[in-house]
């Protein structure tokens, strides 16, 4: 949720400088996990349905052979690990004080 009122307040030119250092940091993590949870809930949906949901004529099958390929289109791992990097650098590492800022008022809450 955070990371889509950060969008929001992006999108509407309000977003402090913090806000947008960790926009820029959440949006290549959430690609990686939405990424990554949707191949395991599409498994697990699959499963469900046992040996028919293996069935070629079903279109579970389709759907688990799409969220696999999110993970392709989004950027695989290595290559969104490497924008966390580049942001971290680009910005002389204020992405990551931001992050552990927030981090640390939200454990304090």
């Amino acid at each position: 949720m955070e990371l889509a009122r950060l969008l929001g307040l992006e999108e509407t030119k309000m977003a402090t400088e913090q806000e947008k250092h960790m926009l820029r940091l959440l949006i290549p993590l959430a690609k990686l996990y939405t990424a990554k949870q949707a191949i395991a809930v599409a498994s697990e949906g699959l499963e469900c349905f046992g040996g028919q949901g293996y069935m070629e004529d079903t279109s579970l099958p389709a759907i688990l052979q799409h969220t696999q390929v999110l993970s392709i289109w989004e950027g695989t791992t290595n290559i969104l690990c490497l924008y966390v990097l580049r942001c971290i650098f680009k910005s002389q590492g204020k992405v990551l004080d931001v992050f552990f800022s927030t981090a640390q008022v939200s454990t304090n809450k």
